[in-house]
């Protein structure tokens, strides 16, 4: 259970804020086509981001509480 650590916060991070965010009075759905592209190119610079870092040493992840499985050098939760 330890291995998914790090997956269940990242999950836990996603899964509340967007159950809350299909409020009636927030309807935040109706964001979708504004926020896609955006959560997409921000999220592209910081995984570019956290690659380079990671390969060069500035910081790193512990196996201790990932499932094992890289992507590009990061752990698949990140």
């Amino acid at each position: 259970m330890k291995s998914y650590t790090y997956l269940f916060i990242d999950i836990s991070t996603i899964l509340v804020p967007l159950v809350f965010s299909l409020h009636p009075k927030l309807r935040f759905d109706k964001q979708w086509p504004n926020f896609i592209p955006s959560l997409l190119i921000v999220g592209a610079v910081f995984l570019i981001w956290d690659e380079y870092f990671t390969r060069i040493g500035v910081w790193g992840f512990n196996p201790d509480y990932l499932i094992g499985v890289s992507v590009f050098n990061l752990p698949l939760e990140e």
